[in-house]
């Protein structure tokens, strides 16, 4: 049986910037509060379905 040997090269780029409070656009704002709100909501649902199991 042959062995192949492969070799992958993968190159990533990291971007560091800094924002400042007044260059975020109201309508940013409250497209990431949105976002965090159903990431909470999600998480609420989760550990009450888990809570719920653990009842049982």
């Amino acid at each position: 049986m042959p062995i192949i040997i492969k070799e992958i090269q993968v190159r990533t780029s990291v971007e560091k910037k800094v924002v400042l409070p007044a260059e975020i656009t109201e309508d940013v704002y409250e497209h990431i509060k949105e976002k965090v709100m159903e990431e909470l909501l999600l998480h609420e649902r989760r550990h009450v379905s888990d809570t719920r199991k653990k009842e049982r």
